[in-house]
């Protein structure tokens, strides 16, 4: 590593920005997020964040929810909406240094095989569990990018042929059953008064049945998408991370049940899953590894 890398990672909550000098994590902030704001209000912003920090920056990465193209532009992204159509490539340009623009759940899953739990593996596969569902895979070494580059989005696989409303706009997707909004939505529906999926696991742990009851059936239809992850990927690893996996031993045991229950069992007799280590640094140390050139 040659020059600073700065590495944006942006949620719909928050945002986190990293310093990265001769690969050491120099310097860590957070700010709210602009999902907020208008496209120009916010990528003023955050042109203002990247420029406060000391010292020269040799490259900056963004990491953004949603389907981007190969050119840097936003496709799709339920939680930045007003953001669709921009290419954040050019709009970020008159930083003056190389601009790298990926999804964050393929830089989340960048990360944990840089420095996180997938260290050494070449068939990997990293799933995001937070207000959404993201996804990175990475096959032979390689991230998969697909023909337009916005291969891997698991969690917008169906799960349930007419299921509920996505926010994608389909319908039975995995983010619909494994996110945190949808642990809310199934906790809420069985009358329980809560304010975020945290304290549905917080209702799990004390012995709540219905809080218990629906873990399970977020690890069941988990198991589901890990059953078809393997059998299409065939990976050695699945990485969880995101918020909701702080409650990994709740809803693992049902995931792992029907993951062994639908999968090939060649397939899964050497497949592990495991708790990301690195959390919420995980994105940012795959910038890292995206500016270094591996796992392309």
């Amino acid at each position: 590593m040659q020059r600073p890398i700065v590495v944006l990672d942006l949620g719909g909550t928050n945002l986190r920005l990293a310093f990265f000098n001769r690969g050491e994590l120099v310097e860590l902030r957070e700010y709210p997020s602009i999902a907020p704001m208008s496209p120009e209000e916010g990528i003023k912003k955050l042109k203002e964040w990247i420029r406060g920090f000391e010292g020269e920056i040799g490259t900056l990465v963004l990491g953004f929810p949603g389907l981007i193209a190969r050119d840097g532009t936003l496709r799709h992204s339920p939680n930045l909406k007003a953001y669709e159509g921009v290419n954040l490539k050019e709009s970020f340009s008159d930083i003056g240094v190389p601009v790298f623009v990926e999804n964050d759940a393929n830089l989340y899953a960048l990360g944990e095989g840089y420095k996180g739990a997938a260290q050494g593996k070449r068939n990997f596969c990293c799933l995001t569990l937070g207000t959404g569902v993201g996804s990175g895979v990475v096959v032979e070494g390689k991230l998969l990018k697909g023909h337009k580059g916005v291969a891997s989005e698991i969690g917008h696989m169906s799960v349930e042929a007419f299921g509920v409303p996505c926010t994608c706009g389909s319908r039975g997707c995995l983010e619909a059953y494994c996110s945190g909004r949808a642990i809310l939505r199934m906790a809420r529906d069985k009358g329980l008064e809560v304010k975020d999926a945290e304290e549905v696991a917080e209702l799990a742990r004390m012995g709540y049945a219905a809080a218990k009851e629906v873990f399970a059936t977020m690890g069941t239809y988990l198991g589901i998408g890990l059953s078809n992850i393997a059998n299409i990927f065939n990976p050695e690893l699945i990485v969880i991370g995101g918020k909701v996996s702080r409650s990994y031993d709740l809803f693992v045991p049902h995931a792992l049940e029907v993951l062994r229950e639908r999968a090939f069992g060649f397939v899964t007799e050497d497949l592990t899953l495991a708790p990301s280590p690195l959390g919420d640094l995980a994105a940012l140390w795959g910038g890292v590894a995206l500016v270094e050139g591996i796992f392309t």
